[in-house]
């Protein structure tokens, strides 16, 4: 592990979420910031290597080579977000405070995602909740999958999608 990784103290699904602990741990004084996998990656040339070394967020290089991992290890590289610490000393204690504080961004994480489950592959994708209602690809297999709006209770009668002449569906 680089000392960038060791800066790493949180992987959030979204970036509302990422924002929220970082929140936290700045309040509580641990010095961090947010990093958007997507742009991390996109500052990124072909092979994973930075364009510019000399760029102020260089510590990105690492998320941007690993996005791949990410979404195998459970984190959307298009809508995740990771928080680190500024100060490599930090590390060990601001994932000390998250751990303590798991309950509150377990809450957390319930309200700023919205999960569902792939018809496919059977893979679960977490969402922020600005998609809710909207088709997405799914993280795992990369086909369509519906963000379930909570607010739309609209009721389908039961036949909805049966022709109404009465007759059978045709494939």
């Amino acid at each position: 592990m680089n000392a960038i990784d060791a800066r790493l103290v949180f992987y959030a699904e979204t970036v509302e979420l990422a924002q929220r602990v970082a929140s936290l741990l700045s309040d509580n004084g641990f010095p961090c910031e947010v990093v958007e996998l997507v742009k991390a990656a996109s500052r990124a040339g072909p092979l994973g290597i930075l364009e510019s070394v000399l760029d102020p967020l260089s510590a990105s290089v690492s998320i941007a080579v690993d996005a791949a991992g990410a979404r195998i290890g459970g984190i959307d590289p298009v809508n995740g977000a990771v928080v680190q610490v500024v100060k490599l000393e930090d590390a060990p204690r601001a994932r000390e405070f998250i751990s303590v504080n798991s309950l509150k961004i377990s809450t957390w994480r319930a309200e700023l995602t919205i999960c569902t489950t792939c018809e496919e592959c059977g893979g679960t994708s977490a969402f922020p909740p600005s998609m809710k209602g909207t088709v997405q690809n799914c993280r795992h297999c990369r086909r369509y999958v519906d963000v379930p709006n909570p607010d739309d209770t609209t009721e389908w009668p039961a036949d909805f999608g049966s022709p109404e002449d009465g007759s059978e569906p045709t494939a």
